[in-house]
């Protein structure tokens, strides 16, 4: 009997398909990845062209299903070093709510960071420009976005992205652009241009990431949260605050959580707090009408960094 199970175990997992029973109980889900082409271009005009990997977690079942699209930071030392981005654990906790998830690694990053980096900035600090950067990241999401919600089982009308650090900024840059269906936007210590090191909690140009803030705000339709700590040391919470004040003065909907420090670093929540920030998505959630279950889900894995 058990050799008959390990043998069944095997052709699962050679099918490429993954059930997350054996971990999460009665959790039951698929994995997939999708290669979408991508025509983009760096802070200088030069084309950047690769494929954009996207890990797709399906729920079992028929759906229609929510989708959240999760977008990754950057660490501009490793780019070349990065593996299939799944946060497999905040992914878990969507899939234990009833969503499909999606998480992509953008251009620039692993296996296509040969052919370029569109979000990168500049190579002089106080003269970043960011527009190049939020257009490459925002135009990705969005084309993940549109990719999934063709699909029979991925309810169009119920599509949240979230992202952390460059992704956090880039998942709002994604949900100024037009996209029909988005519900809301999740803004975990977004911003660009940070180094804990050469400049801790001041990013490259500020005044610049709050124009952006302030045209993605202008353009956004939908509600966002966003979470930082009092001791993130690529954003300070002053930044943050002037940030969401750009943001809702241009007319964006934006619920700012200020949290206290979170280690020795808060920029690592999204990765290391899910017991912080767990709770706080739940209530979000809840108010969109879209919480499915309620209850703490893994643990954080080293696929978390962003």
């Amino acid at each position: 009997m058990r050799l008959a199970f390990r043998l069944l175990a095997a052709l699962l997992f050679a099918s490429g398909l993954f059930s997350a029973a054996a971990q999460a109980g009665e959790l039951r889900y698929s994995e997939s990845v999708l290669h979408e082409p991508i025509n983009s271009q760096d802070w200088l005009g030069r084309g950047v062209r690769g494929e954009m990997l996207v890990t797709v977690f399906r729920p079992e079942g028929a759906g229609p299903f929510p989708l959240v699209v999760i977008n990754h930071g950057r660490d501009s030392q490793r780019r070349d070093a990065v593996q299939r981005y799944r946060f497999e654990s905040a992914s878990r906790y969507f899939l234990s709510r009833g969503f499909a998830v999606a998480v992509p690694t953008r251009l620039g990053y692993g296996a296509s960071a040969a052919a370029g980096d569109p979000e990168n900035i500049s190579n002089r600090c106080a003269l970043s420009a960011y527009e190049p950067a939020l257009d490459a990241a925002g135009a990705q999401i969005a084309r993940v976005v549109e990719r999934l919600r063709q699909e029979t089982w991925i309810d169009p009308q119920h599509l949240i992205l979230l992202g952390q650090s460059v992704g956090g900024l880039g998942s709002l840059a994604g949900s100024a652009r037009g996209i029909v269906g988005i519900t809301a936007t999740i803004n975990f210590a977004g911003g660009h241009g940070g180094d804990a090191e050469l400049h801790p909690g001041q990013p490259c140009n500020p005044e610049a990431l709050a124009e952006a803030f302030r045209q993605f705000g202008a353009q956004a339709s939908s509600p966002s949260l966003w979470l930082y700590t009092e001791n993130d040391r690529l954003f300070a919470p002053e930044w943050a605050q002037r940030w969401h004040g750009a943001y809702t003065a241009a007319g964006g909907r934006a619920e700012l959580r200020l949290l206290p420090a979170f280690g020795d670093n808060g920029h690592a929540l999204f990765a290391r707090g899910e017991h912080i920030w767990q709770p706080i998505l739940d209530d979000f959630l809840a108010r969109l009408g879209l919480r499915h279950a309620h209850r703490i889900v893994g643990q954080p894995t080293a696929d978390q960094k962003g």
